[in-house]
């Protein structure tokens, strides 16, 4: 397949091309970072997006060691380290990434899968300790590429309303009737009329209900409505919770704040996971999790190596899946154990019924009293992602559905499926499935909605009439009886209709908004030239205001 050519450069000489494919998730010991930009725009800025995703705590099986080859290679003055692994180059950004650069002895795992282009992820492990990992469809540089192909044949495709309107370097769903967009060096608060409202000069905005989180000189903190920091830009990352309260990282420690810039969790731990009840939080330290309240008091000990929230009874109790000494376990806030430490994996399939994998490729269904439901033994068990009764799982090979009292709902009949979401699921019957264009959509009776021949997750609900999918790479709409109603000039659209939109991004890069029926929302060109407003610094001291002035270096 010929790979449409999104931006080249040179490396020690080298022209190289990057992918279409538009993101990609690096992990190591204390973040991750999604690159939603996959390019160097303008030979010369790398755009990065920091957020955290689940560890791995052990290699998983059909993994195999490879042999490393790490380089340095530089662009324009940016070092970079150039990962050279099988038929694929991996480029990733060192000041980003030293965590992973500097184990250049470390042994690194690889999926069998890694000559498939969507799959493969690469494990990095130094002393017996898994530092990070890097999915295949990050960076990949091929050295050959069809140069008759180029994005501008692929725009030349796309209506010229809808070009005229995605003008965006960047844009968020909408939230309670606000989006935020991304263009030149500012971040602005775009209205559903099309209306730029707000505009701020800075590195990144996140907008909510009273405040916003801003990053200015390389820094987070947060602004009021008046346009005050109430909190000034100090910390590496924010993230607005709840109740006036923030979660920031400082010097790849995590903690929580108030709004008058209060510690409440102290800064000092590697992981928090907030939930609804804020009255304790999950927390890791030196390899283990425990659970604080917040007056800093220890109320869960530091002793497993993995603990997250799994249930919730009527919003009564809060459950905990919990893994100590290697095996899994369910306790809840007082220190009950719900299910013994037993277990390889546990996870809920409804109120009721608890998936448990005994060994491997071997899962059974067990009650709350640890009773086990049915006889049958499963190779394979998914929850879903909604609420929908019937859950897929693996006999022979094959995937069916069953209910949470292991009943066969629908057939044994699949040989991939995804996992139910909004009603629907991806479905497989191909024998050796492509993540590419092999797979359906099914209800919950069974019924096949959509036929066999769309890309793995990439089938989303806009309504119960109305589909975004993907094909051949391109994202477009479709109705039940698979009729296109938006064709496919789009490289993607994400799939969250908020305020009736749907953010779309263009070959060029360029993104914006449609309707579900294709339409642009229209942008009111006039509202770009809003003077940015004007942040009051007072909080911050006279050495700090200099160094955000002159770009965060200091004098």
């Amino acid at each position: 397949m010929r790979q449409a050519i999104i931006n080249k450069t040179l490396i020690d000489g080298e022209q190289l091309y990057y992918t279409e494919i538009p993101q990609c998730y690096y992990y190591c010991k204390y973040f991750t970072i999604r690159e939603a930009f996959c390019y160097i725009e303008d030979e010369s800025i790398v755009k990065e997006e920091c957020y955290e995703i689940d560890e791995i705590d052990t290699i998983p099986d059909n993994y195999y060691p490879i042999n490393n080859n790490i380089s340095f290679k530089t662009i324009n003055s940016e070092k970079y380290a150039i990962l050279e692994c099988l038929d694929r180059k991996y480029k990733i950004p060192y000041k980003f990434y030293k965590n992973i650069i500097e184990y250049l002895y470390c042994d690194i795992y690889v999926y069998d899968g890694l000559n498939q282009e969507h799959n493969g992820l690469l494990i990095f492990v130094a002393d017996n300790e898994i530092i990070g990992w890097l999915e295949s469809c990050a960076f990949k540089i091929y050295s050959e590429i069809d140069d008759d192909y180029s994005i501008e044949q692929d725009c030349k495709l796309i209506p010229k309303e809808i070009t005229e309107n995605a003008i965006f370097k960047d844009v968020m769903i909408f939230k309670k009737g606000f989006a935020k967009v991304v263009f030149d060096d500012f971040c602005a608060k775009l209205d559903s009329k099309g209306n730029i409202i707000q505009k701020l000069k800075c590195e990144d905005c996140w907008f909510n209900d009273e405040y916003t989180d801003i990053k200015i000189g390389g820094k987070w903190g947060v602004i009021d409505s008046n346009n005050n920091f109430i909190i000034p830009p100090k910390y590496e990352n924010i993230y607005d919770i709840q109740d006036d309260m923030w979660k920031v990282i400082l010097n790849n420690k995590i903690g929580i704040i108030d709004r008058n810039d209060n510690v409440i969790v102290d800064i000092m731990y590697d992981k928090i996971f907030d939930y609804k009840d804020t009255s304790y939080f999950i927390v890791k330290k030196d390899k283990f999790w425990g659970i604080i309240d917040k007056n800093k008091n220890v109320i869960i000990p530091f002793e497993y190596s993995k603990l997250n929230y799994c249930c919730r009874d009527n919003d009564k109790e809060s459950c905990f899946y919990a893994v100590k000494n290697g095996f899994a376990g369910i306790i809840n806030i007082k220190k009950d154990i719900i299910i013994p430490f037993e277990y390889k994996e546990l996870f809920y399939l409804s109120k009721n019924t608890i998936a448990a994998k005994i060994d491997n490729n071997k899962f059974i269904l067990i009650n709350k009293n640890n009773k086990q439901i049915c006889s049958q033994i499963f190779e394979d068990i998914h929850s879903n992602y909604d609420d929908t009764e019937i859950y897929p799982a693996k006999i022979n090979g094959l995937w069916g559905f069953i209910d949470d009292l292991g009943n066969t709902k629908i057939d044994f009949k699949y040989t991939d499926v995804t996992e139910f979401s909004e009603g629907y699921c991806d479905v497989s019957i191909n024998e050796t499935p492509d993540f590419f264009d092999d797979y359906g959509l099914i209800n919950k009776n069974g019924t096949l909605i959509l036929d066999y021949k769309y890309s793995q997750y990439c089938t989303f609900v806009i309504d119960k009439n109305r589909f975004i999918v993907e094909q051949g790479g391109k994202s477009f709409i479709i109705d039940k009886k698979g009729t296109v109603i938006v064709d496919k000039p789009y490289k993607y659209i994400i799939p969250i209709a908020s305020n009736g939109f749907l953010p779309i991004e263009l070959d060029n890069g360029y993104k914006g908004f449609i309707d579900r029926n294709g339409n642009p929302l229209k942008i009111n060109k006039e509202t770009l030239n809003i003077p940015a407003i004007k942040i009051n610094y007072d909080i911050i001291s006279q050495k700090e205001k200099i160094k955000l002035i002159f770009g965060g270096e200091e004098l």
